[in-house]
């Protein structure tokens, strides 16, 4: 390894070398609140288009980063578990996890882009709420409230998506129901 490769390795380690899927993990930050001004102005679809664009762009970034192992991942993993499990990982397992994470991120997130269903999208809510609650754990609940309101919105996005393809509550009684018969 010559002094090029070296430096490029510590940039990558020190998680400079994701500075580049910075727009890309951050659409939801962006499109949500793009999409909230669709939504009171149409019917809804460009607003849940943007949002699932949106979803899907995090949940790629986010992907790659597992997929490629992120130091900060792996510290993120780490931590969680010793705190909230009180289980230690080795850097290999959370190699493993990450590996396993990572794929199943890109899938979910190609998924919703081109054939999107509930269950992927009730998955993608439950993981961006769970990532974001993680902050609270890592952080300590005063330093990690901040990160992980931030990232709530990584669940919130396909939850909105979710609950949008959901039947609309009836409110009040059926027909059938209001009718009170009247016995002699």
């Amino acid at each position: 390894m010559n002094a090029h490769d070296s430096q490029r390795m510590v940039s990558l380690m020190a998680g400079e070398g994701y500075a580049r899927l910075a727009p890309l993990s951050q659409a939801v930050r962006y499109g949500g609140p793009i999409a909230l001004l669709y939504f009171g102005a149409s019917s809804g679809t460009r607003a849940r288009r943007i949002l699932g664009w949106a979803a899907c762009a995090v949940f790629i970034a986010h992907g790659f980063e597992a997929l490629t192992l992120r130091p900060q991942f792996v510290d993120y993993l780490q931590v969680t578990f010793a705190r909230a499990a009180h289980l230690t990982i080795s850097v290999s397992t959370a190699h493993t996890l990450l590996l396993a994470i990572g794929a199943a991120d890109v899938f979910v997130a190609l998924l919703v882009l081109f054939r999107p269903t509930r269950p992927v999208l009730a998955y993608m809510a439950g993981w961006g709420f769970l990532t974001a609650a993680m902050r609270l754990v890592y952080y300590g609940p005063a330093d990690g409230l901040g990160p992980a309101l931030v990232r709530s919105l990584n669940g919130g996005a396909p939850l909105v998506l979710l609950l949008a393809t959901l039947p609309p509550l009836r409110m009040g009684l059926r027909r059938e129901e209001r009718q009170v018969s009247v016995a002699p």
